[in-house]
């Protein structure tokens, strides 16, 4: 059996052409199953790895979850999508009926829309990738013949003869291709016969009405959508998916639904701190000082490091930790105060400008998460040993709190009131009051470990995510989960509200997003990390406006990741909305 990156165990070759292969594998570290694409064509560029990465948010399509290179050769990682496609429904079931045939039409059309507005052909369109999942909605799969439209360097005649356009065999594939692609599959539902035996090759005209005989309502009607979808001439074909459907929503009167991407916000990466080294340096935690002039970083190298802001210039390493550093924090108000904690079950408050340092040791386990309180008066700790403590920061122990049954992953202090969150691999948040030590409030709706949260401005809500790949909004007062954003293909580790409209999170997946929060939708996505982004901050969250509007002044984020890199992203610009 293929097994990669000590992690990914091929067990079954799915399918295979001219440039790729397709296996079914198990994904070890989360013993799910997956779909591998080995590549043998160069390597994709970042562009059209963002580009999968943007269009496999999209509920029927499948995500893509990895990529990577060994020995020479490209690997893309995906959803398994588990289900029945049509090549098999053709060959158990037969000639398809008009109905079931305006069924597929309506509901594939929007989904090549979406990867059409997205600047990708899809190349490959043919039965065995079309796929009903739970006998209740069809979804397009393998994108891994994709391509960015316009791109010549990858024109060549990629897909499957028999469904390929014209210009699709010439390497000259366009959108209209994959709309010729979809009307040849149609034909063939109706007629039961393979595509070649439907084209009169000599004269260059299709033949599939002499095959298909039906006394059904609205044949004529299909016929013409279908003629006009598997026109050889391009010109006389349709150009968009759009232009399909606003022809199918006029004969059949009626709607159907197509997605439209809402506005994204741009960024650009504009630096990348380089420093940590080693085996084991995976950059664990990142923090901004008050006055937004340095960045502190914590690793498993065993090290917090200072860097200077905008330039990524490293300035001093902060030793003393014997384990993986896992959490650093600076003092609300002090730039030369910050806190660190790790696997060496010790809490490390640093003045680091004088080189002084003060040791808090006493949990029993490593130490996962740490935070001031809004005044800095206070520390609040979280611990693998379950429990949570509050400090003084003389490093006295002003209480404890017991009850979540599993590793403590993350703590924060509520902006205003007498509040700490606590989130644990035992799947819930716990919402205390440190001035009486009392629950307040258990939240248990999630079905994984959580691992990051973080409160609004006004701290009226608390959002969460975790193992189980979705971030979770909860009314304090109530307890109630209010929404729920869903986007990341693996797990989310960081959680930060810019304004109470606005949250950006960072993911095992190795993207960080940008979410409106009254609406749940998504308004950008940074790509750059080579492997998981374990921590976002953020630098001038003043300057958002509602909407996620920026003013004209940039805002910052900084992101660390398991790539051991720091990264600084800043706000370009805003992309026009995609019709």
């Amino acid at each position: 059996m293929l097994q990669l990156q000590n992690r990914y165990c091929a067990i079954r070759l799915l399918g295979q052409g001219t440039f790729s292969r397709t296996f079914l594998a198990i994904d070890q570290a989360n013993s799910i199953q997956c779909v591998i694409q080995q590549c043998w064509s160069d390597r994709p560029d970042a562009a059209f790895i963002a580009k999968l990465r943007e269009v496999g948010q999209h509920p029927q399509l499948p995500t893509l979850l990895n990529d990577f290179e060994q020995n020479g050769i490209y690997y893309l990682v995906q959803e398994y999508i588990e289900g029945n496609n049509l090549a098999a429904a053709i060959a158990t079931q037969g000639r398809f009926t008009t109905a079931a045939v305006w069924e597929i039409l309506e509901s594939v059309l929007p989904i090549l829309h979406w990867i059409h507005t997205h600047g990708l052909v899809h190349r490959d369109l043919k039965p065995e990738n079309i796929i009903r999942r739970n006998s209740a909605e069809w979804l397009l799969v393998d994108l891994g013949a994709a391509m960015l439209n316009g791109d010549r360097s990858t024109q060549l005649a990629i897909g499957s003869p028999e469904y390929a356009a014209p210009e699709q065999l010439k390497g000259e594939a366009t959108f209209a291709s994959d709309l010729y692609s979809l009307g040849v599959v149609c034909i063939s539902l109706l007629t039961g016969v393979r595509p070649f035996h439907l084209h009169d090759a000599t004269e260059n005209r299709w033949t599939w009405h002499t095959y298909w005989l039906s006394d059904e309502t609205n044949c004529d009607r299909l016929a013409q959508i279908l003629d006009r979808l598997i026109e050889p001439v391009l010109s006389q074909r349709f150009t968009s998916a759009a232009g399909a459907i606003a022809a199918i929503e006029q004969v059949r009167g009626k709607k159907i639904i197509i997605p439209h991407p809402a506005p994204l916000m741009t960024w650009q990466n504009t630096a990348t701190f380089v420093g940590h080294e080693g085996l084991f340096a995976s950059v664990t935690a990142v923090a901004i000082s008050p006055d937004g002039q340095h960045v502190a970083s914590a690793s498993e190298d065993k090290t917090v490091r200072l860097w200077e802001a905008g330039t990524g210039k490293e300035l001093m390493v902060l030793r003393g930790h014997s384990q993986f550093v896992q959490a650093v924090a600076f003092h609300p108000e002090q730039s030369n105060l910050l806190i660190s904690a790790g696997r060496d079950r010790q809490i490390k408050l640093w003045n680091w400008q004088q080189q002084e340092t003060h040791t808090i040791a006493e949990h029993t386990q490593s130490v996962n998460a740490i935070a001031f309180s809004p005044d800095g008066t206070l520390i609040v700790s979280g611990s693998a040993d379950k429990t949570v403590k509050l400090w003084t920061l003389d490093g006295d122990l002003i209480c404890s709190f017991t009850g979540h049954r599993l590793a403590v992953n993350a703590v924060i202090f509520h902006p205003i009131a007498s509040l700490i969150a606590s989130a644990s691999a035992d799947a819930t948040i716990r919402l205390w009051n440190y001035k009486t030590g009392e629950l307040v409030h258990s939240f248990t709706e999630h079905t994984q470990a959580v691992r990051a949260i973080s409160f609004s401005q006004n701290g009226q809500l608390l959002a969460s995510g975790g193992e189980d790949k979705t971030i979770r909004l909860w009314e304090v007062a109530s307890g109630q989960c209010v929404r729920i954003l869903s986007g990341h293909s693996w797990s989310i580790s960081a959680l930060e509200f810019v304004t109470d409209n606005s949250l950006i999170s960072g993911s095992w997946d190795k993207t960080i997003k940008v979410w409106r929060v009254n609406t749940g939708d998504e308004q950008a996505q940074l790509v750059g990390h080579t492997d998981s982004v374990t921590s976002v901050a953020l630098q001038g969250s003043n300057l958002f406006k509602e909407r996620l509007a920026p003013c004209e002044n940039n805002t910052t984020i900084i992101s660390g990741s398991r790539d051991k890199t720091v990264k600084q992203w800043q706000f370009l610009s805003r992309k026009p909305e995609l019709n």
